[in-house]
């Protein structure tokens, strides 16, 4: 063989080593919430928007008990009741 055509082979030593793989840092919460939603959640993306949901969600439903449970009007008494006297009518002659 001439050495001028490039017909060598090139040869690479493999040590069996693994490529390095990135790790995602996520946290716990959506580890959690991707486990647990049988799948209908599968990326980090997806957690984030139904978390975001989530919370617009409890606001509104808080927002809707704290003004539902504001200051009622006081009940009338009750006409069977023993304890309602009705006041004598006051003539002024």
């Amino acid at each position: 063989m001439e050495e001028g055509q490039g017909s060598s082979k090139v040869i690479f030593e493999n040590d069996g080593l693994a490529r390095p793989t990135q790790h995602i840092k996520i946290s716990k919460m959506t580890a959690w919430i991707i486990r647990h939603t049988g799948g209908y959640i599968k990326d980090t993306q997806t957690v984030n928007y139904f978390l975001i949901f989530f919370i617009v969600l409890a606001i509104v439903f808080s927002f809707f008990i704290f003004v539902s449970s504001g200051e009622k009007k006081p009940l009338p008494p009750k006409i069977m009741d023993n304890s309602f006297v009705p006041r004598a009518q006051i003539s002024y002659n």
